[in-house]
């Protein structure tokens, strides 16, 4: 690129440096070989809606089994249980709410669209589940929430 000021001319090279979900242009002043980082666009992100209706689902899900895990099981027509496990799983489950919310801000096609695949998956795992008769038919109720969400958040990331 050209770029005249004041009789003096200066050849600029413009190269884009991706990082993360930010794109840093760098200019370099092929006078002085000094790069400036400066020059910072948003353009490459996104906000995932999808995912922030995911984190309130997963972090409602996952505080529930912590707090009241008999309750939630016996809504579920599951026998209660006084062993950790349960509340271990819904631990985990509310952790996975921080990774939805910074996918949601930050994330990128690519890692979104993997979130969507292991919803599928547990989808289907549910499914299998119900139909080989280790768990009770009220679970369907998840798999369709994931279903939904999963969709959704396809649409998003497909949308241009």
């Amino acid at each position: 690129m050209l770029i005249t000021n004041n009789k003096q001319v200066l050849y600029v090279k413009i190269t884009a440096k991706i990082r993360f979900d930010k794109i840093y242009t760098k200019v370099l002043d092929t006078k002085t070989r000094k790069a400036n980082f400066k020059i910072k666009t948003d353009a490459m992100q996104k906000i995932y809606k999808s995912l922030y209706a995911q984190v309130i689902y997963v972090l409602f899900s996952g505080l529930s089994l912590v707090l009241f895990p008999n309750f939630i099981l016996g809504i579920l027509g599951i026998e209660p249980t006084q062993e950790i496990w349960i509340r271990i799983l819904g631990l985990l489950v509310a952790i996975l709410s921080i990774y939805y919310f910074r996918m949601a801000t930050h994330g990128n096609d690519y890692i979104v669209m993997a979130t969507v695949y292991g919803r599928l998956i547990f989808c289907t795992g549910m499914v299998i589940f119900i139909v080989l008769g280790l768990t009770k038919p009220i679970l369907i109720g998840f798999a369709i929430a994931e279903g939904i969400f999963a969709f959704w958040t396809w649409k998003e990331v497909n949308k241009k």
